[in-house]
């Protein structure tokens, strides 16, 4: 997520009332959700894969202790990539170099990855997390060097950390939510509260870094200190959390073949297939969202799209909310068909290269709605399909084939210059489709095992 520094003569703005509006219909859907399930008529009805009663205390108190935790990690994150293509430009770093750069995190997910979440399995969760907040603080001070080989190693620090991120702290949420006692369903409320809650903090991160690069004059390598500040904080509060890992008696080349072959069962195939078509998507976009706008030469205040765009995945969370935790009751993989396929069709206008820019932006937020829809639900699909003790390994499994097509293209798009941006859009569109076959055969599946009696649905 990149954010240019150079303002042009006249770029082009945001209208003013857009970012409200998403904001305000946001509001709505979680007022209306609210009144809906405080209501006393929600609980007359026949809601199969909801709760009876409302949350506990212990496990509000358990929650709000993961997300507090969790969304510091995600604004480390958020810190460190803010200004993307800008910083490293600042470094000294021509096109070519960038390109090279954003490989070899790249490849650090796809070969490193899979072996950190086996790791994070067998050695225990709250330790990978301690790990990422590690890997965190030494690639933010990295950054503030000026020798090359320091700055190539933060690329790689970045990408391991990334692969973490979004596979310990959900194993380690999962597993302790069940190991506590705590319903199935309660888990649906806070996954939709971990999308909605990094938006927000991604928002609040591009301020905060606008302050102090622009306002107080810091510099482009502030907001790496700061999220060098902000990792240390994490790592301290996980220190409290409880741990829980693979069986003690485990042994490590074992659990390697057990991820193996678990991999290799159809639903595993099929959720993993879903998941990375969508990851494949999301990073295509942020790849090509800024060039796809200023590509007839116009200038553009990326800065001011940024949180239209944060804002719209707000809206798609909380309309999660509404068919994961009440008052809908629609079964994920058989609606997750239709929002990818709204993400695919909201691609093909960047993709038949539209050079209207307002229609551009709708259907960028259109896309971004997509995604913090589709996000949540396929947290709640891994949580019910995926084994407590390979929870991580599989998670950084299914994120293999998104890391190893964005490599391909940013070899052949960005340093070959041998794909246009509007063959690379195709490219996310043909996934998300496959996406939609995939949930298609996923839901047949999961229908087919509910009609056989000797077979419940985790």
């Amino acid at each position: 997520m990149a954010m240019s520094l150079d303002d042009e003569e006249e770029p082009w703005r945001t209208p003013a009332w857009l970012y409200p509006s998403i904001l305000i219909a946001t509001a709505a859907v979680l007022f209306y959700r609210f009144r809906v399930l405080s209501s006393k008529d929600f609980s007359k009805g026949v809601k199969p894969f909801l709760p009876a009663l409302s949350p506990s205390a212990s496990f509000l108190s358990f929650q709000r202790r993961f997300l507090g935790v969790f969304f510091l990690a995600i604004a480390t994150e958020e810190l460190q990539s803010i200004y993307g293509e800008s910083f490293l430009a600042h470094k000294g770093f021509q096109r070519d170099r960038i390109a090279l750069y954003l490989v070899l995190s790249h490849l650090t997910c796809l070969i490193l990855g899979p072996f950190s979440g086996i790791l994070s399995d067998h050695i225990g969760r709250k330790r990978a997390c301690i790990f990422y907040c590690l890997l965190q603080l030494i690639g933010s001070l990295a950054k503030q060097s000026s020798i090359n080989g320091i700055l190539w190693s933060a690329s790689v620090c970045h990408g391991l950390s990334i692969s973490l991120l979004s596979s310990v702290f959900e194993s380690w949420l999962v597993t302790e939510h069940e190991k506590s006692g705590f319903r199935q369903e309660w888990i649906s409320d806070t996954f939709w509260m971990m999308t909605f809650g990094a938006s927000v903090i991604a928002i609040g991160t591009g301020g905060l870094s606008n302050y102090l690069v622009v306002k107080q004059s810091l510099g482009i390598t502030a907001p790496s200190l700061a999220a060098a500040v902000v990792a240390g904080i994490s790592a301290v509060f996980v220190l409290f959390w409880e741990e829980n890992s693979s069986p003690s008696h485990a042994k490590l080349l074992g659990t390697c073949r057990n991820v193996l072959a678990l991999c290799c069962e159809k639903k595993i195939i099929l959720l993993g297939c879903t998941h990375a078509c969508l990851l494949f998507a999301s990073t295509v976009f942020w790849f090509l969202w800024t060039p796809t706008l200023v590509a007839d030469g116009r200038g553009l205040h990326s800065g001011l799209l940024f949180p239209c765009l944060m804002a719209s995945e707000m809206l798609g969370s909380a309309i999660s909310a509404m068919v994961l935790y009440g008052p809908w009751t629609l079964r994920p993989e058989d609606f997750l068909r239709w929002v990818y396929a709204c993400a695919a069709f909201s691609m093909m206008i960047p993709a038949y290269d539209y050079q209207e820019i307002g229609v551009l932006v709708s259907a960028f937020c259109i896309f971004h709605v997509c995604f913090g829809i589709s996000w949540p639900f396929l947290a709640r699909l891994r949580s019910i399909y995926i084994p407590n003790e390979h929870r991580a390994a599989v998670i950084t499994m299914f994120q293999v084939p998104a890391h190893a097509a964005a490599v391909f293209i940013l070899i052949n798009g960005s340093i070959n210059q041998q794909l246009e941006n509007s063959r690379i859009f195709a490219m996310s569109i043909i996934g998300l489709l496959l996406g939609v076959y995939c949930f298609h055969l996923l839901n047949h599946s999961t229908k087919q095992s509910l009609e056989t009696p000797s077979t419940e649905r985790p």
